[in-house]
């Protein structure tokens, strides 16, 4: 099948679980537990398929982007906390802040948002994966430039998330607060708390009306 126009392009900040090994090997479509629009749906979870094969981004979680992966357990502290800031970019003030955002969108949803900051290769890899215990309703943010190329934020996503924020939403949200503009303007941890304040906002906006959140 070939692939054009936005539908195609969606996919392109979305990356999905590919549980182990972690290394480029084909991943799993996310099909939602609850499809509210199911052709739409249907034919983006095809098209979510096909991109495996052509998408670099697709074929592995950020935190594993090279071939041969990542997995360093001893780069991650003996206290698990929702946040995994390497590279510094928060405040200490920001990051209780973002914990306890974090701790109410799990609360209200049980959607498990996750942070990682790094500079690949200095990263616990899918070290990631045992330490935040991720399952299909957890959300990995990843902050990293990989050397420059696309944007600075990542996600990789649960199937169970799909039913609240479907595929459109995750690239929409990359692309604006993850572009080099917006960093420039705001700064990496800008960017950061907008991609949170967004995701928490659509949960809460699904929760209370039942409507999917399209854009951030």
């Amino acid at each position: 099948m070939r692939l054009m126009g936005a539908d195609a392009r969606m996919l392109q900040h979305r990356v999905t679980w590919s549980l182990p090994p972690f290394s480029p090997t084909p991943t799993q479509r996310i099909k939602p537990s609850l499809a509210p629009q199911a052709g739409r749906r249907a034919f983006l979870a095809e098209v979510a398929g096909a991109l495996v094969s052509v998408s670099v981004v697709s074929r592995a979680p950020a935190w594993a982007a090279k071939p041969e992966g990542v997995n360093r357990p001893e780069l991650l502290p003996p206290e698990v906390m929702p946040i995994l800031d390497l590279e510094h970019f928060l405040t200490s003030g920001q990051r209780q802040r973002l914990a306890d955002e974090i701790a109410r969108v799990e609360h209200v949803s049980g959607l498990r948002l996750r942070v990682l900051t790094q500079r690949f290769p200095q990263t616990p890899g899918a070290a990631v994966r045992d330490y935040w215990s991720v399952d299909e309703s957890t959300i990995v943010m990843v902050a990293d430039y990989f050397g420059g190329s696309g944007a600075l934020l990542k996600f990789n996503v649960g199937k169970t998330v799909d039913a609240i924020l479907p595929a459109r939403f995750w690239t929409l949200l990359s692309a604006r607060y993850g572009n080099q503009y917006y960093i420039r303007e705001h700064g990496e941890d800008g960017a950061i708390l907008g991609a949170v304040d967004a995701i928490s906002r659509c949960v809460d906006q699904f929760l209370a009306t039942g409507a999917l959140c399209r854009e951030p």
